[in-house]
């Protein structure tokens, strides 16, 4: 009778375990699905998208890409005979080709799988790989998800977080780049992903720091005292040089390196949001409680880590969770910050799981439960297999299902959708499809970006949100006139403006109501349009 109680009670247990395990298995592939709704419900909220749209358009139908920007009149004046560089044209070509396929629910399904496999997927894979169990390392990975979610835009910027991703996944994949051994199939791998990241967004800049960390990191382990056998990871000595010559296969080469000062550190950061560091005030929002909340954790499991972790993976992962603090200068890097977390852990757990002098649980990983749990976990493990194509696959799939859901039953995808803090000027746009004005317009920074994508033919703008490629002087310029501080009646002769393209609440729209000859030809809550020339006022 004892023996039959006993086998009745693990019997008991181990179905317990399953269905468990199940139900961890539904939920996991459930937040993909809970994620593309999101990606559906807020990912066209940036203008921005727009000029990338239009611009992928134009490369398509002339076969070629600009020489000089197509849409606005004042980028000649000021670097006329330079041609532009489009230092992400291979994203704005696939975001168009997307469009033209599949409209806007198939832009937003590759966009929402593209940061689901970034930020959940591939972490989730990286980090059992690395040792940890899958229940905390699908909790690590929603805490990444939740981090960089303030940003999950239809920009460029989502493909150097999958690659980023997918970057890290290779760097703790195998034991070349932990090892003195060359491997040239790692080398040639690096030096392929880094010709197609270097085309797609300048955040290739990401991968080649990782691979600086590590051999760097090995560098210093080498030449140290107490580890005189060791040497510099050659691999990754040569993945660095070959990333770095990959760099220069771009339509400007060299030119794409003279441009990235222009573009991380022109004087308007000023200007823009989403470039202002995390301010002590600013931690009272909670878009940044997750940041927080993932670094804080990061740094409790990397303190449990770093006592059995080799010494180069301990320098790896400390060098990389250090770089994640770039975050709180930059808050368009915070999403980059989340990936840096993934690099330190991952770079930490795998020493330590390699290491002889590691504790082990029951089953080899590194749980944070008992023994009930790592049953669960093991469980989990097998339904889900972390490591295997169908874990990827699955995940992808349920984002798509999760965008289209969202897209065609509950919020019809519109480009750019409004926000608390951008309204579209849709009814002006209409208005302006027939009775534009003629002249040189001076136009409101996002309005440009959505004139440019639905007027066809669009007036030439006189700049939109592309501030990099205008330069500091039409962005200052731009920022007095629309003040209307200053020199601005001399600004708008000086550009010759003939009418107005404004937001209602800008400056310059009341300075230009009390001035003769401009006159009111349309106004509604979003826009307000002004020309030299009296017409009739439209109002909506």
């Amino acid at each position: 009778m004892t023996l039959a109680a006993g086998t009745d009670t693990t019997s008991h247990n181990d179905a317990g375990v399953a269905n468990a395990a199940r139900v961890g298995a539904v939920m996991l592939l459930i937040i993909p699905a809970v994620l593309g709704g999101y990606v559906a419900g807020g990912a066209l909220h940036d203008p921005d998208t727009c000029w990338l749209l239009a611009l992928g358009r134009w490369i398509l139908e002339h076969g070629r890409l600009p020489q000089t920007d197509p849409f606005s009149y004042t980028y000649a004046l000021f670097w006329g005979g330079q041609p532009v560089v489009l230092y992400q044209w291979l994203s704005e070509l696939i975001f168009f080709v997307a469009y033209k396929l599949t409209a806007l629910p198939g832009l937003l399904a590759l966009s929402s799988v593209t940061m689901v496999v970034a930020f959940y997927a591939l972490p989730v894979r990286i980090l059992c790989r690395c040792g940890l169990g899958l229940a905390p390392a699908a909790g690590l990975a929603l805490l990444m998800v939740l981090t960089a979610s303030f940003h999950f835009l239809v920009r460029p910027e989502i493909f150097s977080y999958l690659l980023a991703a997918v970057w890290i996944e290779r760097l703790t994949a195998t034991n070349s780049l932990a090892s003195d051994k060359f491997d040239w199939r790692q080398t040639l791998l690096f030096f392929a992903l880094t010709i197609i990241w270097c085309n797609l967004h300048s955040g290739f800049v990401f991968g080649l720091i990782l691979l600086s960390v590590s051999v760097l990191s090995s560098l210093g382990v080498a030449l140290s005292s107490r580890c005189r056998g060791s040497r510099i990871n050659l691999t990754a000595l040569a993945a660095l040089a070959a990333s770095l010559v990959a760099t220069l296969i771009n339509p400007w080469g060299i030119g794409l390196w003279g441009y990235l000062p222009r573009l991380f550190f022109p004087a308007f950061n000023h200007y823009i949001v989403e470039l202002k560091p995390v301010t002590i005030p600013d931690l009272g929002n909670p878009i940044f409680w997750p940041y927080l909340v993932l670094m804080g954790t990061a740094l409790f499991i990397a303190a449990g880590a770093r006592t059995a972790a080799a010494r180069t993976g301990l320098i790896c992962g400390t060098s990389s969770l250090i770089l994640a603090l770039a975050g709180l200068f930059c808050r368009r890097l915070v999403p980059f910050a989340a990936l840096f977390i993934l690099a330190g852990l991952s770079f930490m757990l795998a020493a330590s799981s390699k290491d002889k002098k590691a504790p082990a649980s029951g089953d080899g990983q590194l749980h944070p439960g008992g023994q009930f749990l790592n049953k669960i976990d093991a469980h989990l493990q097998d339904v889900i297999a972390p490591q295997s194509g169908r874990w990827l696959f699955g995940a992808s799939l349920m984002a798509v299902l999760g965008t289209l859901l969202m897209s065609y039953l509950i919020i019809p995808p519109q480009l750019p959708q409004g926000s608390a803090v951008f309204q579209p000027p849709v009814q002006a746009i209409n208005f302006l499809t027939s009775s534009a004005p003629a002249g040189k317009v001076l136009n409101d920074a996002q309005f440009g970006d959505v004139m440019i994508w639905h007027l066809s033919p669009c007036p030439p703008v006189f700049l939109d949100t592309r501030f990099d490629m205008y330069g500091d002087k039409l962005v200052a310029d731009y920022q007095t006139m629309t003040s209307g501080v200053g020199n601005w009646r001399e600004l708008l002769a000086q550009y010759r403006i003939s009418w107005a393209f404004l937001n209602p609440e800008c400056a310059l729209v009341k300075e230009l109501e009390r001035q003769q000859p401009w006159h009111v030809i349309y106004r509604d809550n979003a826009a307000v349009i002004l020309s030299r020339v009296y017409e009739k006022t439209v109002k909506d």
